[in-house]
């Protein structure tokens, strides 16, 4: 419940820096990234959904694009249980 609080201050701070902007999104089918999806989307902000399930992303992509029609949203595969994929030299 804290850390809902808690973004849901850094999102009113932030509205205004956030609107028009393009974000990437972690984890962004987990019950948390469902959330934020839905708060950036009302700022105005365009996504990149980065998730290891595309049936869950489609699922949420849909609701958004119903709910938002401007959204721009858009996906990218990542599978954080493999993390050598992502060191870098």
């Amino acid at each position: 419940m804290r850390l809902c609080a808690a973004l849901f201050f850094v999102f009113c701070f932030l509205s205004e820096a956030l609107s028009a902007k393009t974000v990437l999104l972690l984890a962004g089918t987990s019950e948390l990234g469902v959330h934020i999806a839905n708060l950036l989307c009302q700022e105005g902000c365009d996504l990149v959904i980065a998730a290891r399930n595309k049936a869950k992303f489609q699922q949420l992509n849909s609701k958004l694009r119903k709910s938002y029609k401007r959204a721009k949203i858009s996906y990218v595969y990542m599978d954080y249980a493999d993390i050598e994929k992502f060191n870098v030299a």
